[in-house]
């Protein structure tokens, strides 16, 4: 038999769990130990995304600058991504003139639309 039965446990208590946890967030964060936590954990995540093959494979290269070194959505600092498309860059070479993968995707439409109305005249 368990020690604790969590079927007789009342639900209710369930429910402050989280309130419990933001409390001790708050202390945390006030003590300064939440930072560190939270940085040891930012930084094991990066690197499960780098070394998984499928998390990594959410990496992209910059198409304008053209750089090997890859990035990552999570870049918030370094990157900007494509509202439409969802293409990341760099933000330095973000251009006014708009996202080159909507450009692209754009002129591929009209390409498209108009050879498919070159058939319909025969």
């Amino acid at each position: 038999m368990p020690v604790l039965d969590i079927d007789e446990v009342n639900s209710a208590l369930y429910n402050y769990i989280p309130k419990l946890q933001q409390c001790r967030n708050l202390v945390d964060l006030h003590s300064g130990l939440l930072l560190p936590q939270l940085t040891k954990a930012i930084r094991k995540a990066i690197k499960h995304v780098k070394k998984c093959p499928l998390c990594c494979q959410k990496r992209f290269v910059c198409e304008i600058c053209q750089s090997p070194s890859v990035i990552y959505p999570f870049q918030l600092d370094e990157t900007f991504q494509c509202k439409d498309c969802k293409a990341l860059y760099h933000k330095r070479c973000r251009r006014s003139a708009g996202c080159p993968k909507c450009k692209r995707l754009e002129k591929r439409k009209h390409l498209f639309d108009d050879s498919s109305l070159v058939g319909t005249h025969t």
